[in-house]
């Protein structure tokens, strides 16, 4: 087989084994980005440092301008702040928002379709974290790891070249699996603020605790004022610091509408940045129920949510 194998040894030291071996070169698929001339800025988003520094290697090896996230937050930061990344590649197994759950964000919330960027979702073989068949109707393309480059370079040539199939009706997030709630118990929940990552990772939070939930979301305090009044919710998630009206101001006019109309006080939960001592009896005497520090762990916002809503 050409191989060679040799030995150093000396005495009370210890011994060294070299070999040298000859194998077949294979060649890796022909990837060129003058064929697919859209590309050039590529967003990899992976919690493992390895492989994410793996990949933007081979990325960059093509000519590829490479930005690097560690976590489905941050990416989401990278996408609302940088509109030109051409690719995105997914890892499926991240901690708090998985893969998929990202890819849904970005087509749905971002609105950043297939011709405005397309996305490869990393996944283990097992692949038992979601639904192929979503992916497929959200129009991107999977892989199985563990990865080559010789694998993810015949994915990008598949996924690439392919144009955007047509959808003949609006995307929408998956239907949640129904909570075990009797029949019309389904929580209407209003998720004030004005930051989209915060208010995306508020949204899967709250999901996660009520699966059958119906998300009202505002945009800033005006609006979250209108959306109480028109859709009347069993609780709500505001923001303290927002454009037109700040949250506090919000909780002071809801309440006002709520003795107004005759209804009993709905929970109100501060989101703020700003936890510090005696906050709480601030936000008390403003009008909310409690408040929650940003970013909220699971943990708080499950408690949160089963105390209040």
């Amino acid at each position: 087989m050409g191989s060679n194998l040799e030995l150093d040894s000396t005495l009370g030291a210890g011994s060294t084994f070299r070999f040298s071996l000859e194998l077949p070169c294979t060649e890796a698929p022909a990837f060129d980005t003058r064929t697919h001339p859209r590309l050039k800025k590529v967003l990899v988003v992976d919690d493992h440092e390895g492989l994410r520094q793996t990949i933007s290697g081979w990325l960059r090896h093509k000519g590829l301008a490479v930005v690097q996230a560690k976590s489905a937050t941050e990416a989401m930061t990278f996408l609302a702040t940088t509109p030109d990344f051409d690719l995105a590649i997914i890892d499926e197994q991240m901690p708090v928002i998985k893969g998929h759950q990202l890819l849904e964000l970005v087509r749905n919330e971002m609105k950043k379709g297939p011709e405005a960027i397309a996305v490869l979702l990393l996944c283990d073989a097992a692949n038992t974290t979601m639904d192929n068949s979503n992916v497929q109707l959200l129009q991107a393309a999977t892989l199985a790891k563990p990865l080559t480059p010789t694998a993810l370079f015949e994915a990008l040539n598949n996924l690439l070249p392919a144009p955007p199939a047509e959808v003949s009706h609006p995307l929408a997030l998956p239907a949640a699996a129904p909570a075990q709630q009797v029949e019309g118990s389904r929580k209407k929940i209003l998720i004030a603020e004005d930051n989209a990552t915060n208010l995306l990772y508020t949204r899967i939070m709250v999901e996660r605790v009520f699966a059958n939930s119906e998300i009202i979301v505002a945009r800033n305090g005006v609006e979250a004022v209108e959306k109480f009044r028109r859709d009347k919710p069993h609780f709500v998630l505001m923001d303290i610091q927002m454009p037109e009206m700040d949250g506090d101001i919000a909780t002071r006019a809801i309440r006002d509408l709520e003795v107004e109309q005759g209804l009993l006080p709905t929970p109100i939960v501060a989101l703020t940045a700003h936890a510090i001592k005696g906050v709480k009896e601030k936000y008390l005497s403003a009008g909310f129920n409690d408040y929650l520090s940003k970013p909220a762990s699971k943990e708080d916002m499950e408690r949160m949510l089963e105390q209040y809503a």
